[in-house]
């Protein structure tokens, strides 16, 4: 009895939720992002920043020079949608100012072996000692390889922490 009420369960909920979604105009489901790139059967679902200068010592530390004091971590997901294995190689991770100028750059290559039909979420982290310049925003800008094929991937401008 209690199977069969959570079957019914599942199936109203299933068709309330279509007939909203047909109601509303809306033909895929909300929440998802929508995919940036695909090349030779990788789709490049998406790519963000996080960039952080911390020039104040932390408190109850000795001084220690020089130190890291301009952190960005980039994160990277890509999925396989092929039967086979891909290599992919990331050329190059650059931090960008609104300039377009390099502040951060990590340009040894790095490979990452995509599975068949694997969703992989990557990240990557890059720090410096001079920190962060200027006070505007700032971008990741991601050099791949797929085959023989390089593409260049961005993500969107963030603002950067300051402590």
């Amino acid at each position: 009895m209690l199977k069969n009420f959570f079957i019914v369960t599942l199936i109203v909920g299933s068709l309330t939720w279509s007939y909203m979604l047909l109601a509303h105009g809306q033909t895929q489901i909300p929440f998802t992002k929508p995919v940036m790139s695909t090349v030779n059967g990788v789709l490049i679902k998406n790519i963000s920043l996080m960039a952080r200068e911390e020039k104040k010592q932390p408190p109850g530390t000795q001084q220690v020079s020089p130190r890291d004091i301009g952190f960005a971590s980039v994160f990277f997901h890509i999925e396989n949608t092929t039967q086979a294995n891909i290599n992919v190689i990331i050329e190059a991770i650059e931090i960008r100012n609104s300039d377009n100028k390099t502040i951060l750059k990590q340009a040894t290559p790095e490979e990452i072996i995509l599975k068949p039909l694997e969703d992989s979420k990557n990240s990557f982290h890059l720090t410096n000692k001079l920190g962060i310049p200027g006070s505007g925003k700032v971008k990741a800008v991601l050099t791949y390889r797929i085959g023989d094929r390089t593409e260049v991937i961005e993500s969107a401008l963030v603002n950067v922490d300051r402590f």
